[in-house]
């Protein structure tokens, strides 16, 4: 499970296959961090290569509702594919979509899921 969208670093390495490598939930500030790591293809990664590059992005709004406080909250209950599909849904809203928003979550608008 991943995502392909190619990116050039300026270092003129690129890479093409993201894969979420982290899923961090902090209950208190209800925030979700998801570390995505870029390698050059998805036959790198298969082969245990190090990721080229790697990004950082807060989804925590998507998944944290207003019942945290009597523990009902769905942040306890995230799978892998759910991380995906919120990261895809909310790279395409037209808000986030302005690369000087944030321009990292921007970047994953048109990727193709793999």
């Amino acid at each position: 499970m991943g995502l392909v969208k190619n990116k050039t670093l300026p270092t003129s390495a690129s890479g093409e296959y993201w894969r979420v490598v982290q899923v961090n939930m902090n209950y208190d500030r209800t925030d979700c961090v998801v570390t995505l790591a870029c390698y050059v293809d998805e036959d790198a990664r298969n082969a245990d290569a190090q990721p080229i590059t790697s990004v950082q992005l807060d989804l925590g709004d998507n998944f944290h509702d207003d019942e945290y406080s009597n523990g009902e909250d769905t942040m306890k209950n995230v799978s892998l594919k759910e991380v995906y599909k919120v990261l895809k849904s909310m790279s395409q809203t037209e808000d986030n979509k302005k690369e000087d928003k944030n321009a990292d979550l921007a970047f994953f608008a048109d990727a193709t899921d793999v």
